[in-house]
């Protein structure tokens, strides 16, 4: 159990290891000197390939290509992303539940999937009459709260009397009375059906 100087303290971040460093970038003048050179010996075999093929390619053109290509690739170099700190890298404990610790890295969907898995199988496991209304019903309601904002722009409870006809009599009721027992797995497919149709 955490105590309250433990959950409000303040503990000093553990400095992150330094990313090994570049060695210093040449001069401006040397650099542009290296490029120039390595463009014309890249290109002089390219001009001889064309001449053999009777191509007539200006020569300074393909040095000015290849020097242009390896500015570009050095530019790209210079603003390439720095790689992520450690704490990045691997989620913390902390911040991992228990039943992710273990697992495999999972999207959000999967995630979102398995939370309604466990809630509709806590529901039919446990068998407890009210706890398909606590848990599952709200839920879905929200769902069809959005559905009729999005695709009709009414509001259930600002303005019922709109509401009532697009949503029909069976997902009204549904809407308003909270289900007395746990429903079937077929009538949840029915009213998910419904649901598709607002």
């Amino acid at each position: 159990m955490n105590t309250l100087d433990d959950l409000l303290g303040y503990d000093e971040p553990e400095p992150e290891p330094e990313a090994p460093t570049r060695p210093a970038p040449d001069t401006l003048w040397w650099w542009l000197a290296k490029s120039v050179l390595i463009a014309a010996v890249v290109s002089a075999p390219v001009w001889g390939i064309f001449r053999l093929f009777s191509v007539d390619v200006p020569f300074p053109l393909l040095v000015m290509l290849v020097l242009v290509a390896r500015t570009l690739r050095a530019f790209l170099g210079w603003i390439a992303p720095q790689p992520l700190p450690h704490t990045l890298m691997r989620p913390s404990v902390e911040l991992v539940s228990e039943d992710q610790a273990g697992g495999t890295a999972q999207d959000g969907l999967y995630l979102a999937t398995s939370r309604w898995d466990s809630r509709l199988s806590w529901v039919k496991v446990h068998g407890e009459k009210g706890q398909f209304a606590r848990t599952v019903q709200p839920r879905l309601v929200e769902i069809i709260d959005e559905r009729l904002w999005l695709r009709h722009r009414v509001s259930r409870t600002g303005d019922p009397d709109k509401a009532r006809p697009i949503v029909g009599e069976q997902l009204w009721t549904f809407i308003t009375e909270p289900v007395s027992r746990n429903m079937t797995p077929r009538e949840v497919a029915g009213l998910i059906a419904l649901m598709e149709q607002i």
